[in-house]
């Protein structure tokens, strides 16, 4: 308090007191978010307040432009799509039909088996290929495209469709109406309620300068029942983004590093000797030197690059100096910081990103991968599963019940993602067997944690028995005639001496 509002409140205490209130007011309007105050900090921090579309439609071409530059020349950043690919999808994402009849079960199952291995409408892999394809679409360009390709009978299909994988590249963003008069945005018509109603798609690649002219280049309206649309979103978010927008320029910077790291190295190899106090204007034969303030070499020629073993010659007498390069320490906790970052901006463990084990164990590694496994099943059943997997379970459906052969085209499905593999697998499996016994989880859902359809593993745990009967052949692996510590089951030890 001044000496001003001392001498206000002395006169009128009700009016100092009022001066005081307003002051508290003001220093806290004052101080607010210290993110939103200019500084020179956050100077150069652009905060804009435009949507996700807005800000994607302005930047995608260039954000994947520069997402499969990196995947083409940068180590790491080829890793963390991989990486997440194998996560994601790994071997495959497994449906298996679930009507409670067995028959029709395993109708739908052979015939969708059959379909699998010549869904590609490439001919380059099945349909869990097209998974991988999709997912590594999505993480890479921010989006992925799978469209329905009807066949005809004479094709020779199991079911007359096969599978088409588009990248975001087949978008053509500078349709902007309809002919209907409906809106296009970034390639998506849309109705008066927000609908998808048509995707605006080239028919070739834009990309393909050399394949194609200018005037071949058209796009066209694919209706949406015929293409899913892979991405991870935001809310009121049409398009997705590349999933390493955050970790690009710490890549670039990193490489940047690496290069000048290199190079300092190849200096620190160059071990030169340097002859001073030669005779002005003499080479090392005694013949006279035009230009003697450079260095030369032996032969008098100027020097102005290094060689390991090199020798050089200066102006003046005859003794002999080396070269010492100074060694910069750091390098390795430089780089380990860096690909932490990288690794938080791809959303993925450090350890995967790195190959990086030096210090870690079972119990932290472990504890480390608990939230990578629960971002990576969320988004395998929020991502994958209802906008990749259940359209094409959906139009496999279609097309076989159109056929005759299945009766239902709404056919019920389970799937099954690929399972996480055990860090210690006996410390696993112990914890799993004690989840059972105890009635703490069902022996289905622990089948299908690990990747496994229950009813698969039953069926071929009953045809592994009847064949291990048949041929009177008793294991220790046997549950039905062997504890856990390899002695026989009372009953059966009874039943034998009777």
């Amino acid at each position: 308090m001044n000496l001003l509002d001392r001498a206000i409140e002395y006169v009128s205490p009700k009016a100092g007191l009022r001066r005081q209130r307003a002051r508290v007011q003001s220093d806290i309007l004052r101080r607010g978010y210290s993110a939103t105050r200019p500084s020179r900090a956050n100077g150069g921090w652009v905060r804009a307040g435009t949507s996700a579309d807005a800000e994607i439609g302005a930047a995608a071409d260039k954000l994947r432009a520069i997402q499969r530059d990196l995947n083409r020349n940068n180590p790491t950043a080829a890793k963390a799509v991989t990486a997440w690919v194998n996560n994601l999808v790994g071997p495959g994402i497994v449906p298996r039909a679930n009507t409670g009849d067995a028959e029709q079960d395993k109708i739908v199952n052979d015939l969708w088996d059959e379909f699998s291995k010549v869904a590609d409408a490439d001919a380059g892999s099945d349909v869990y290929g097209l998974q991988a394809l999709a997912a590594r679409e999505m993480v890479e360009g921010g989006d992925a495209l799978i469209r329905r390709r009807p066949r005809k009978a004479r094709d020779g299909l199991p079911v007359a469709m096969q599978l088409e994988v588009l990248t975001a590249d087949y978008f053509d963003s500078s349709v902007t109406q309809s002919p209907a008069g409906r809106e296009v945005m970034q390639g998506i018509e849309l109705d008066a309620l927000n609908r998808r109603v048509a995707y605006w798609l080239y028919n070739k690649h834009p990309g393909d300068a050399y394949r194609i002219g200018r005037n071949d280049l058209k796009s066209r309206a694919v209706a949406a029942q015929e293409v899913t649309h892979l991405y991870w979103r935001e809310a009121k978010q049409l398009r997705g983004v590349p999933w390493g927008v955050s970790a690009m320029e710490h890549l670039r910077d990193l490489a940047d590093y690496e290069h000048a790291e290199l190079l300092r190295k190849k200096l620190e190899a160059c071990a030169v000797g340097v002859v001073s106090d030669l005779e002005e204007g003499t080479g090392a034969n005694g013949e006279p030197i035009v230009g003697t303030s450079a260095i030369v070499d032996g032969t008098g020629q100027m020097v102005d690059r290094f060689e390991p073993g090199m020798f050089v010659h200066a102006r003046g007498g005859r003794s002999v100096t080396f070269n010492q390069p100074h060694a910069v320490g750091g390098y390795y906790e430089y780089k380990r910081a860096m690909l932490r970052t990288i690794a938080a901006g791809y959303r993925l463990p450090y350890e995967i990103l790195s190959g990086d084990l030096e210090n870690v164990n079972y119990s932290s590694i472990r504890a480390g991968f608990l939230e990578f496994r629960r971002l990576v099943e969320s988004l395998q059943w929020q991502v994958l599963i209802p906008l990749m997997c259940e359209p094409m379970w959906r139009w496999f459906c279609d097309v076989a019940y159109l056929e005759g052969r299945i009766n239902s085209p709404n056919v019920p499905v389970i799937w099954t993602p690929p399972r996480f593999e055990s860090i210690d697998p006996l410390k696993d499996v112990t914890a799993d067997v004690m989840e059972v016994r105890a009635g703490l989880t069902s022996m289905t859902d622990a089948i299908a944690k690990r990747g496994y359809n229950a009813d698969d593993v039953l069926a071929s745990i009953k045809s592994w028995n009847d064949k291990i009967d048949a041929a009177e052949i008793i294991l220790d692996t046997d549950p039905r005639r062997v504890t856990h510590t390899g002695a026989m089951q009372a009953a059966l030890t009874l039943a034998t001496k009777d």
